[in-house]
């Protein structure tokens, strides 16, 4: 079932909370749940990354010097026109559904959006061949933590994986400010298409147990297991899901 909050502020205490309590940011609310439909019932499980004892991979400083002719700087959200328009290419060659644009994605329709404007601390990463726009990443900021919110990128650009790029600039940033988690979203049991969050390293990665609430390290195996042993409890719940829109 889909649990969603609709606050008016939110501290970067409380950020660091919501998410602690697997909650994650959508437009300008918060929500959680533990199953998607996707042409199929999908369990999913909340992500996040020990930052602590964190290290590049040998793949991973590979592809921050792949990417080192290109120049990026990070500063506070701002959508302007130049993002929209590297979204909008970015959309029309995706294959899977997407919101129709960056400030829909990021604030929601009427309905979501807030008298407070935008509820979160968010920085964005700009990555720029010369002068020329060809990825935007964007974080949120707590007081602990950061989660990564949105990447997308200039489709001529494909070959240089700048949402992994970004990932890593992400993890970069949180770790000069000595913050200690980074939150990617979540991953699916049997489903490729979420792996990609899992690119900065297994070994520091963990799940969210929703009924202990507690962070486990992640494994394949410890997915197979919580998916195994809670997806009947799920099939007893005495509600619709179609009703319940998870």
């Amino acid at each position: 079932m889909v649990n969603q909050i609709f606050p008016d502020s939110l501290s970067p205490e409380e950020l660091d909370d919501f998410l602690a309590q697997g909650w994650y940011r959508m437009g300008q609310h918060l929500f959680t749940l533990d199953y998607i439909y996707l042409d199929d019932w999908i369990r999913v499980f909340w992500l996040r990354f020990r930052l602590k004892n964190h290290t590049f991979s040998p793949k991973h400083r590979q592809l921050i010097a792949k990417n080192k002719r290109f120049n990026y700087s990070i500063s506070a959200l701002d959508i302007s026109e130049e993002h929209e328009d590297l979204y909008e290419l970015y959309y029309k060659n995706i294959d899977f559904e997407a919101s129709g644009s960056a400030s829909e994605f990021l604030f929601g329709s009427d309905l979501f959006t807030t008298s407070a404007g935008n509820i979160f601390d968010s920085k964005m990463i700009e990555v720029r061949d010369g002068q020329k726009l060809i990825a935007l990443g964007v974080f949120d900021l707590g007081k602990d933590c950061i989660a990564g919110i949105l990447n997308f990128f200039h489709p001529d650009y494909k070959k240089y994986s700048l949402g992994k790029y970004l990932i890593l600039k992400k993890i970069e940033f949180a770790q000069n400010l000595g913050l200690p988690w980074y939150y990617p979203g979540y991953i699916g049991h049997n489903f490729s298409k979420f792996d990609y969050k899992l690119f900065p390293g297994k070994d520091n990665a963990e799940i969210f147990e929703p009924f202990s609430k507690l962070w486990l390290p992640y494994s394949e195996k410890q997915v197979e297991l919580l998916n195994n042993s809670q997806k009947y409890f799920f099939k007893l719940l005495p509600i619709d899901l179609n009703e319940a829109g998870i």
